[in-house]
């Protein structure tokens, strides 16, 4: 819905503006687009104030989304993904899903590009000790790495070849 404000002698349309009102006939106003999350305006519509904060809320929404880069083939981050798409990772429950999935992606966000044949125990340490202030967290990443690995030696040959030989 778009609203149209009047103030003097003046006619705006605010796109991505909706109007809800709640039970109790108090009107709020929200900035919606389509596939975020909508932003509560509190200012009052007209003032200097609800003008900046909808020019805020808008174009904190439509900037470009982030796009991952391509993962390339053997690197931690083309695992990940491919562990995703699974039958073995659909099959878990949806919050070991996230926690799997969000202990895998903080590991990605600095190791994405390295490649997943070559890590050895060493850095497997390294990963949990970077969280040695949060000793649950440490413990779910781990957790997270045996099982994407796991998975990584059962239906990734080369991977299993590589990670045996390793030292």
């Amino acid at each position: 819905m778009k609203l149209r404000h009047k103030g003097q002698n003046m006619h705006m349309r605010f796109k991505y503006l909706v109007e809800d009102v709640d039970r109790y006939g108090n009107v709020r106003l929200y900035i919606r687009v389509p596939g975020q999350h909508k932003v509560r305006l509190r200012a009052k519509l007209g003032t200097d104030e609800f003008l900046a904060a909808y020019t805020a809320a808008v174009d904190g929404h439509l900037q470009a989304p982030r796009q991952a880069p391509v993962a390339k083939r053997g690197s931690f981050r083309h695992l990940c993904i491919q562990y995703y798409a699974s039958a073995t990772y659909d099959a878990l429950d949806r919050a070991t899903q996230s926690w799997r999935r969000r202990a895998l992606d903080s590991i990605c966000v600095k190791h994405a590009d390295k490649p997943a044949a070559l890590m050895l125990s060493r850095h497997v340490r390294q990963l949990r000790d970077e969280l040695k202030n949060s000793p649950g967290a440490a413990n779910q990443r781990l957790k997270a790495l045996k099982a994407l690995f796991a998975w990584a030696c059962e239906d990734e040959p080369e991977l299993a070849h590589r990670t045996r030989h390793s030292g």
